[in-house]
């Protein structure tokens, strides 16, 4: 009978660290590992659901301990951590506390203590299809998951976009192995995978970092005799064991990355949630909301469970859902939530210019073809969505339309206010506290009243993409984006919208320096009014949540639109300006493009209006600068 053991593989063109990327590219997302895993793990459920069955998915995070002599060939393990510690050492010539030749020696203590036990973790589904697909069928999840890398089949609304969340369990895994486990109707499967370092054997042969228990020519276990006990499944479904799970007190903060991910999910009646004797399900997800979940988690669930949702069949996207409430109350307002058919929790993003009460919402694509569409505009982490490279326009023009309708069913909550006064929202956090006179709120299609407090909080969230809107032609708005002074606005103006194409620069009178000219005769003899410093303010701010992109505020108090050329160079900790070019590209905040000097950091012919003016820059390194910005007439 042919046994299964731990393989090793020849080592390919380039030879392997500790630090493998795509772990690197989970471990170090907004919130943290755990996060990550319970993504990742729950992503793979919700995407296996038995379609036939109107029962919610099971899914559970459960820890065990497994005896040192029962884990699956251990010896084999040894040995190859062995060689990748020496490896390390005599080769890479690493020092005993780097953090390869840790990870070896904690392995290993924990292999060679046969009396020991190893601390496991299963992540486990019931409810589901179980992972289809046999050792040769490369379209199937077997095959990706066991197989292959940063392979994924585009078809379909399920999660995976890239083929690398697999590598998420590992981040918790000590020994960076996990086996996996499924029962199909077809029958059942089962491998091990070890994430070690490359190693070189005696015979100085060099292997590659990735180790596998499995049968001859890559064949997994199909014979359920064959299963060790601890690892084999009793009802259909999959099941992930990490060993090496260590982390104490986990249960709370897989509890908070639940909800935070999963909450419409749960609340839908979709999914239910086991975190070791936990159980989050539609009936109890409120309590565990009131206790676990963060105030914009708390924020976001109210929307859901409150707001009578907002529907509609969108052209090439189908059926959209938006959950709305305007409430003062909020700690962390304007902002939306936005998410798939799968319900988990895709990205949050600020909108604090749609209108200007405090409000959150809860955007849903339930459509088929729109979530295929948006799940292809995804990353690895599946934390926004955003055009793709070869796609680029019409994944813009794609996502615009769904924005464009929620700005628009947003817009038509938007309270009235009495007075000449205007506000511009999207500049919280740079607001005095100010009474804003208003009333109650309410959810749409809901009666409940909710209390309004009379004045709005400061807030500070590193994370908020501030968008100002281009200024409008009968007001003239005074902010400091450099201290937390207030706005002040002249008078009223027609609400303000969205840009839905970009506008060319117009041409500005020599003369009285206003476009359209006003002059009755033009006079050669009058030169125009010279420009001071300080007619400007200006702010560049890093957008953490996109690459190599900075945006770059300036507020003109003059009453006329000028055309600056802008020196953008960027400045060492010492304020000494580097010699380093880094602008790659510009563009306004409608879209249209800012021309740029052929191997300078400078900005040619722009445009600046009264009011604030926002600016895209990209920059060509992902790096945060201290920029020097100077402007002359061009």
């Amino acid at each position: 009978m042919e046994k299964a053991s731990w393989k090793t593989f020849g080592s390919g063109a380039d030879e392997e660290g500790f630090f493998d990327p795509a772990q690197e590219l989970f471990g170090r997302a907004n919130k943290g590992l755990i996060d990550s895993v319970v993504r990742e793990g729950g992503q793979n459920t919700v995407d296996n659901g038995n379609k036939k069955s109107k029962k919610p998915i099971e899914l559970y995070f459960k820890r065990s301990d497994v005896k040192v002599v029962d884990f699956p060939n251990g010896e084999e393990v040894i040995d190859i951590l062995k060689m990748c510690k020496n490896y390390n050492i005599e080769e890479l010539k690493l020092d005993n506390d780097n953090p390869a030749v840790v990870f070896c020696d904690k392995s290993l203590d924990l292999l060679n203590n046969k009396k020991g036990v190893i601390p496991f973790l299963e992540i486990g589904d019931s409810n589901t299809t179980g992972i289809l697909g046999d050792d040769q069928d490369r379209t199937k999840g077997w095959f990706r998951m066991c197989q292959s890398i940063g392979v994924s089949v585009g078809a379909g609304t399920g999660g995976g976009s890239r083929g690398m969340g697999k590598k998420a369990p590992l981040l918790v895994s000590e020994m960076k192995t996990l086996f996996i486990s499924t029962m199909t109707d077809e029958g059942v499967a089962f491998k091990g995978i070890g994430q070690f370092t490359s190693h070189i054997d005696s015979d100085r042969k060099v292997y590659s970092a990735k180790s596998k228990f499995e049968l001859e020519e890559k064949k997994s276990i199909r014979k359920e005799s064959d299963i060790p006990k601890i690892f084999k499944r009793t009802e259909v479904g999959s099941s992930i064991f990490i060993a090496g799970f260590t982390i104490d007190d986990w249960e709370g903060q897989f509890i908070v990355a639940v909800l935070d991910n999963f909450y419409a999910a749960i609340y839908h009646g979709k999914l239910n949630v086991h975190v070791g004797d936990f159980y989050i399900t539609k009936k109890t997800i409120k309590k565990f909301v009131e206790d676990y979940a963060g105030e914009q988690t708390k924020m976001f669930f109210r929307c859901i469970s409150e707001a009578v949702p907002i529907e509609k069949v969108l052209d090439d996207v189908g059926m959209v859902k938006l959950y709305v409430l305007l409430d003062e109350t909020f700690k962390h307002p304007k902002r939306i939530d936005y998410m798939r058919d799968k319900r988990m929790k895709i990205f949050d993003m600020k909108r604090g210019w749609y209108i200007r009460d405090n409000f959150a919402a809860v955007f849903i694509c339930d459509g088929e073809e729109g979530s295929k569409r948006l799940r292809l505009m995804e990353g690895a982490e599946h934390t926004d969505w955003k055009p793709r490279y070869d796609n680029k326009k019409s994944d813009k023009d794609y996502k615009d339309k769904i924005d464009n309708w929620i700005y628009k069913e947003i817009k038509k909550l938007e309270t009235e206010i009495e007075g000449d006064s205007s506000f511009v929202s999207g500049m919280e956090k740079k607001l005095p506290m100010v009474d804003d006179g208003s009333g109650a709120s309410r959810a749409k299609g809901t009666s409940e009243t909710v209390h309004k407090e009379t004045s709005r909080e400061k807030i500070d969230e590193s994370d908020e993409e501030m968008i100002i809107p281009e200024s409008s032609e009968g007001a003239i708005y005074y902010i400091d984006p450099l201290s937390d002074g207030g706005i002040g606005v002249g008078k009223p103006h027609k609400p303000i919208t969205p840009r839905d194409k970009p506008v060319a620069p117009p041409k500005i009178c020599p003369v009285c320096q206003v476009s359209p000219c006003v002059c009755e005769k033009t006079d050669p003899k009058q030169k125009p009014k010279k420009i001071r410093l300080s007619d400007f303010n200006v702010t560049i701010i890093k957008n953490d949540k996109a690459m190599n992109e900075y945006h770059l505020f300036i507020e003109s108090s003059l009453k006329r639109s000028v055309i600056l050329n802008i020196n953008i160079s960027p400045a060492s900790e010492a304020g000494k300006i580097d010699d380093l070019k880094v602008l790659q590209s510009a563009n306004y905040d409608s879209g249209a493009k800012i021309r740029i000097a052929g191997g300078e950091d400078k900005l040619l012919n722009v445009k600046i209006d009264p009011s604030v003016n926002k600016y895209i820059i990209y920059t060509k390194y992902d790096d945060k600068y201290a920029f020097n910005i100077e402007g002359n007439e061009s």
